[in-house]
């Protein structure tokens, strides 16, 4: 079975999910079943979080963002993805819009694999050329740096229409430290890295650290290699994540610190092996695999990724997986909602998770998980359905209205799902 290291958890299992499919609580680390020391953990994981950096900055992943499978199924499909980029571009031509045509170059760079949209370099370079001509500084940099790699001349040309921006600086200090375009210049690489810093650049925070972690052209400065790295760490950049890792790994410049390490290496590897597990994942559930789609969100869960999580627990609940349940097709559900709660406090787990003890008759358990996802508006509704029938807690008619009503006031900021809003209106007519 596999074992869920679960010790830094406060909360308990309901009691009708212990062991289904396996899952038993286990230490989170220093025992066997759980990966050995934490030492040992970090150890392993380190190559596998530098070849995720590598992954990522190749393939731009930075740029791609993945949903849980529900919100997927209600992006467009890939004809519909594809006819909205031709509306795009119909759109933005008209306007003669210098940030849309920005736009398309993006979309177009890095692919948009849920909405069907296959990376097409030439396109991107056509639609960001056609911003670049009417000053897009965002272009001119993004064009600055694709033509680094093949024709430095136009390169180095783009860099200094961008007039010293951020991203400019930073590429700049690449070509400066290798010898692209200008001879080798360690000292001029680093002006540019610091200055792009200083602009604000994540990779130029990252490439200053390591001067001044490395005192190349530099004094040695341990606090303004942190500083840089945590910025950029916060700002979820995945290489100056794990230099931080690195540091807090082996206690350079900072007191040894194992477990924001693993963090922070997890956080790299996510980046990287969940989106090609998700990616998968997408394709099967279009073409109807759906024990493929399972497999590889049920693999991504493992690896403890909160939104394969929800997304295995969501094809349980509602169009299956191709296989069967230890117990039935809920508590399946269930275990992989309780992961992302447990771990994530994960307000949509918590509140599927209500919904399963509701329809057990565990009204006050129901009532808990309900609680702990109010920012739901389904909960919402469920918890003044419960004060207005007493179930699972004491009746209270004024406080259901109450519930009720916020939904109906927040709809009418426009940030409520319309599932909840007629309910809520119909039970105000009650």
């Amino acid at each position: 079975a596999y074992v869920q290291c679960m010790n830094s958890f406060s909360s308990s299992f309901p009691e009708f999910l212990n062991n289904t499919l396996g899952f038993v609580q286990g230490a989170l680390f220093d025992e066997p079943t759980c990966g050995g020391s934490c030492q040992d953990l970090g150890e392993h994981l380190v190559m596998a979080a530098s070849e995720s950096v590598s992954y990522i900055l190749e393939s731009g992943l930075e740029e791609i963002k993945y949903l849980r499978l529900d919100l997927e199924e209600k992006i467009s499909n890939y004809e519909t993805g594809e006819r909205t980029m031709k509306l795009y571009t119909r759109h933005f031509e008209d306007m003669n819009d210098s940030g849309g045509y920005y736009f398309l170059g993006q979309k177009y760079l890095v692919g948009v694999p849920n909405l069907g949209i296959e990376k097409n370099f030439t396109q991107a370079v056509h639609f960001l050329e056609l911003a670049a001509a009417k000053g897009n500084l965002a272009a001119i940099e993004t064009l600055g740096v694709i033509y680094a790699k093949n024709d430095v001349k136009t390169a180095i040309e783009y860099l200094q229409r961008a007039n010293n921006s951020a991203k400019a600086l930073n590429t700049l200090g690449y070509m400066n430290y290798y010898g692209i375009g200008f001879p080798v210049n360690s000292k001029k690489a680093f002006e540019n890295f610091k200055l792009a810093a200083e602009k604000g650049n994540l990779d130029g925070m990252n490439n200053a650290a390591i001067f001044f972690l490395t005192g190349e052209q530099t004094k040695p400065d341990t606090n303004k290699a942190l500083l840089n790295l945590q910025a950029a760490a916060v700002a979820d950049f995945a290489p100056a994540q794990f230099n931080l890792a690195i540091l807090n790994l082996y206690g350079i410049g900072v007191k040894s610190a194992c477990r924001p390490a693993l963090l922070l290496f997890q956080h790299v590897i996510e980046k990287s092996q969940y989106s090609k597990l998700i990616e998968k994942a997408l394709q099967f559930y279009k073409s109807g695999d759906l024990q493929g789609a399972y497999l590889s969100y049920a693999k991504a869960s493992v690896l403890g990724f909160e939104s394969a999580q929800l997304s295995a627990g969501y094809m349980w609940a509602s169009k299956g997986t191709g296989f069967k349940c230890k117990g039935n097709k809920d508590e399946c559900a269930g275990a992989y909602y309780l992961q992302a709660a447990l771990n994530y406090k994960n307000d949509w787990a918590y509140l599927k998770l209500g919904e399963l003890l509701y329809e057990r008759q565990e009204y006050q358990e129901a009532f808990k998980y309900y609680s702990l996802g109010k920012s739901q508006a389904e909960a919402v509704f469920a918890i003044g359905f419960m004060y207005e029938h007493g179930l699972g807690v004491e009746p209270d008619y004024q406080k259901a209205r109450q519930l009720y009503q916020s939904i109906v006031n927040t709809a009418l900021q426009g940030t409520i799902e319309y599932e909840s809003l007629y309910p809520a209106k119909l039970a105000l007519l009650g």
